[in-house]
């Protein structure tokens, strides 16, 4: 397979490690570093794991892989493999160096200083390996221009502005493309690990003795699922690659799969685990064209015919709380119960038969536990086990401070002040860095705490307070240009690259200066870097303790570089995802920091904001996005002064609101847009507001406000003769839902230029009602296809169709896929096809799962119109179980809420389903008041929308009369 599908990292560069001497490891670790920050991938033979069989195999492998070779010369020639391979006799190191010349790929030599201070012992000692060592540096130091380091920080500095150079990256990308032409496509075999991507391990790994060999009892024992769960940075992915590559054994073959990638999904990870498993392409036709359900069974056939390892690392990724826009800012702790749930129901089924692949094991780091592998009690499914990975052991934290650099003797009292803070792998490191970073005790523990550590108690304080004294800790005795870079870094609301990170934060040009505030907020632990996704980032503790100190003119600057920067970039709207569109929300927020309200504003009203609401149907995205233009509260306008701009926002966040569920929210911003639209005498937009307040109060459960704003937009349309066939609809389908048949078939014949999704879904939907079928409506709905609320629907209605005529596989199927797209939304719709999905489920006589989805469906965000709907769905459920106290129950509430104002304002459909049931039970029917006009609100400004249209109907009138006088 070619390296780039392998690494799923577009620009991806590997580079050579090459070092002489074993005196150089701190050099190597520093020239690793380096090669990270530019975003480059390092290999070195040092790397690798134990049970190498042929050490000159692979680092010819890893030569042979690379785009650039980094040779690090010292006073040592090095190992010479006494194989036949090598008759001349050379070191590794000058293998290694030869192949690179073989293979004309950029080659960057450093040699060490001869005024660097080195011990007798790390001389070269060998007569012939003295001579070797001489005759190689003199042919390096006459065909190339060495770089000469002083230091292990000289040599990373040095590394990172050659790596810099333009014409080198260019080169390598180049000879990337060729290498990936040349290689075909070839994943390891079995047993060899196959891991995409590669994890790097970007520090040392330090202990969790009794974490690995909890890996090691599980990997004996009959389980097949374990579960590392752990908030953010405690070294899940650490922990579970160092057990995979050191411990790990006895298994037919083993694949690490992140979802940390971009497109890393569980269909693209069955498809490379088939085609690893077979030793195929996972690109061929025969596994990319394979059926979802072929897949899966094919799968687990294979995990269940031999003993597979399996690791699923970050498969929070694939849950709804992480599709979002803020997705690296969730809180862990504070992620709710109902965003554990897959985006898409076929994940979940997925990972519920993993937990039975016996003799295969599945091994996922996550930080948040999938739903689907709970019971509805909240205990774990069987096969499956939880570690729920906490702070360092005591013994680790010691090991973790000596390898920062931190000495001590007193160990009473060390681990009295560690234990305040449960040895919490971050904030361990930041105490770290500012004890090596004071000046009277230099990393000397006993000293620093004598002076400092004293005043520190944390046993008066929770975790967040803890934190915040720690991070002011943290940042005391940073220079102005590091804390003013961290500042900077707050700006961005996500992880960036090191190209994006330099051009934004680090203006002034200095690259030196700027990698070593990088080093200097890393070794801090303030800054982080994510070797899953290439990033940097900050902790979100950190971020908004950084954020408050960006300010005034550096913030506007800062923006304003941030928008340059994107701006500047290439960018598409063909997107299916909310990731896609990275450099358009990057564009957005930039404008918004830098204060920018009013082009922010138009440039939202766009494409952008068509392609969020109604393709990607992104309503809690949409929400946050458009928070910022409500400074003084919801209730109030947004800060713009455009009117037209100002009544756009407003009526986008109308409609975001009402489809994550707050019909009433929306109904207050409506009655804002219609009172703006009505002061510019917008016509069009008072018609448009209209509609949407109509819809508002629908959902709101509102159906004679919803009647009144379908006419007053149905009379401005006819004294005006806009949007004249978008009002004949809406009252087609406010007609139909009251099962008024006769006045709906007389608007749906003036519908003689359908031109919309929707129009014939609102057909489909009075097809279904009226017992007839609606599949050919809904087959046009989809064709049309430019909006995914409507394809949502259409999914929705063929739930209820093929529940109807008994194809239980088809109902199942677009159950799961209505699901997924309400998911991915954030739709409150999402309740109401859980509900059918459940009826669904109570058919084929699965009442455990049909309960526990009625009751997922409530814990979520609920419609007020499709309470009724989720009433009767539970009553089917109850009555096909024979528990007729709960379907009375819920008969009753069903047909209550659908009476909402009363015939003829009721919701006809779930009405009728109510009665049914309730005659079914004996039961009758609950004593509901009859409507009352008097009772009811009136529409927002409604006399002034009356007044209004009373003018252009005047005007109207005149104009005609002028026209038959000429």
């Amino acid at each position: 397979m070619s390296r780039r599908s392998y690494r799923q990292r577009e620009n991806h560069i590997d580079v050579m490690l090459s070092c002489t001497s074993k005196d150089l490891e701190k050099h190597r670790e520093q020239a690793t570093q380096a090669v990270l920050r530019v975003g480059m991938f390092p290999h070195v033979m040092t790397s690798l794991v134990a049970g190498i069989k042929n050490p000159y195999e692979v680092s010819m492998e890893l030569v042979n892989k690379a785009e650039v070779y980094v040779g690090i010369f010292a006073h040592r020639y090095g190992y010479i493999p006494e194989i036949p391979e090598n008759p001349d006799r050379l070191s590794m190191t000058e293998l290694e160096y030869r192949r690179a010349v073989e293979r004309d790929i950029p080659r960057l030599i450093f040699v060490m200083d001869k005024s660097y201070p080195v011990l007798p012992e790390h001389y070269e000692d060998e007569e012939e390996g003295k001579e070797k060592l001489k005759a190689l540096k003199d042919e390096l130091q006459t065909n190339y221009t060495a770089s000469f380091f002083t230091s292990p920080e000289d040599l990373r500095a040095q590394l990172i502005q050659a790596l810099h150079a333009p014409d080198l990256r260019e080169r390598a990308l180049e000879i990337a493309g060729e290498f990936e032409a040349e290689q075909g496509d070839v994943i390891p075999r079995p047993p060899s690990l196959y891991s995409v991507p590669p994890y790097i391990q970007t520090g040392q790994f330090i202990g969790r003795a009794r974490e690995l060999a909890l890996l090691d009892r599980w990997a004996t024992a009959s389980n097949p699922v374990k579960i590392v769960a752990a908030i953010g940075g405690q070294g899940k992915s650490a922990l579970t690659w160092a057990w995979v590559n050191n411990r790990a054994t006895n298994f037919d073959g083993i694949l690490w799969w992140s979802f940390y990638e971009r497109g890393a999904t569980m269909n693209a990870f069955m498809r490379h685990a088939i085609a690893y498993i077979e030793q195929g392409d996972p690109d061929d036709p025969k596994y990319r064209n394979m059926k979802h359900d072929e897949r899966k069974t094919r799968l687990l056939t294979l995990l269940q015919g031999n003993r597979y390892l399996i690791i699923l690392d970050g498969l929070e990724r694939i849950l709804t709380a992480y599709h979002r826009l803020d997705n690296a800012q969730v809180r862990d702790d504070e992620v709710q119960t109902d965003l554990r749930a897959c985006t898409d129901p076929k994940d979940s089924d997925i990972l519920y038969k993993l937990a039975g692949c016996n003799p295969s094991k599945i091994l996922i780091s996550t930080r948040l536990v999938p739903r689907v592998l709970e019971s509805h009690t909240g205990a774990l499914i069987n096969g499956v086990e939880l570690e729920q990975l906490k702070g360092l052991a005591p013994t680790d934290a010691e090991a973790l401070l000596i390898a920062d650099g931190i000495t001590f003797e007193n160990t009473t009292i060390l681990h009295r002040f560690l234990k305040q803070f449960d040895y919490h792998g971050l904030l361990l490191k930041m105490v770290a860095g500012r004890i090596k970073k004071d000046r009277r005790a230099r990393g000397d523990f006993d000293k620093w705490y004598e002076q400092r550590g004293k005043t520190f108690d944390f046993t008066r304080m929770d975790i967040v307070q803890r934190q915040t004294s720690i991070l002011q800790y943290a940042m005391e005795g940073l220079d102005d240009y590091a804390k003013t870079l961290l500042n900077r870094i707050a700006a961005f609301s996500d992880g960036v690259n090191f190209d994006t990170l330099e051009e934004v934060a680090n203006p002034e040009g200095n690259l030196d200066k700027f990698d070593t505030a990088l080093t200097e907020l890393e070794d801090r632990g303030l800054l982080q870097w994510d070797s899953e996704t290439d990033t940097y980032d900050l902790h979100p503790v950190v971020r908004g303790f950084a954020f408050k100190g960006l300010t005034g003119e550096e913030r506007v600057n800062t923006y304003n570089r941030i928008y340059d920067h994107f701006n500047s970039q290439e960018y598409s709207y063909e997107v299916d995802s909310i990731e896609q569109l990275q450099i358009p929300i990057m564009i957005f927020q930039a404008l918004v920091g830098a204060g920018r309200l009013d082009d922010a504003a138009q440039f939202y009203s766009g494409s952008f904001s068509q392609i969020l609401l109604f393709k990607l149907i992104a309503y809690p995205t949409t929400i946050q996005l458009l928070q910022p233009f409500f400074p003084d509260g919801i209730d109030q306008p947004p800060r713009l002064t455009n009117k037209s701009n100002q009544s756009y926002i407003m009526n986008d966040m109308a409609i975001a609101y009402q489809l994550s569920g707050d019909s009433l929210r929306g109904l207050s911003l409506c009655g804002q847009v219609l009172e703006s639209v009505l002061e510019q005498r917008h016509i069009g937009d008072i018609i448009v507001g209209l509609r949407n307040y109509g819809d508002m109060a629908g959902e709101a459960n509102r159906l004679f406000m919803q009647f009144q704003a379908v006419m007053l937009n149905m009379d401005y349309a006819q004294a005006t003769g806009a949007y004249l066939e978008r009002a004949y609809a809406w009252l087609f389908r406010a007609y139909s839902r009251q099962s008024d048949w006769v006045q709906a078939e007389k608007m749906q014949a003036k519908l003689t230029e359908v031109k919309d999704s929707f129009y014939y879904y609102y057909q489909a939907e009075m097809h279904f009602q009226r017992g007839q079928d609606p599949t050919a409506m809904l087959e046009q709905t989809i064709g049309y296809g430019r909006s995914t609320l409507a394809i949502m629907w259409v999914y929705g209605l063929y739930i209820l169709y093929y529940l109807q005529v008994d194809d239980i596989p088809q109902a199942i199927h677009y159950a799961e896929e209505a699901i997924k797209l309400a998911r991915r939304s954030g739709s409150a719709y999402l309740a109401r096809y859980l509900a059918r999905l459940a009826r669904v489920k109570a058919k084929q006589g699965l009442f455990d799962d049909a309960i526990s989805l009625i009751n997922e469906a409530w814990r979520g965000t609920v419609v007020k119109f499709d309470e009724a709907e989720l009433y009767n769905s539970a009553t089917e459920v109850y009555r096909a179980m024979g528990d007729t106290d709960k379907a009375t129950e819920n008969a009753v509430n069903a047909y209550e809420i659908a009476w909402a104002d009363g015939p003829p304002y009721i919701n006809w459909y779930e009405l009728e389903t109510a009665k049914a049931h309730l005659d079914a039970l004996g039961v009758p029917y609950p004593d509901m008041p009859a409507f009352d006009e008097s009772k009811m609100d009136k529409l927002p400004y409604e006399d002034e929308l009356r007044a209004y249209l009373e003018e252009l109907k005047k005007e109207k009138a005149e104009k005609e009369d002028n026209n038959d006088a000429e």
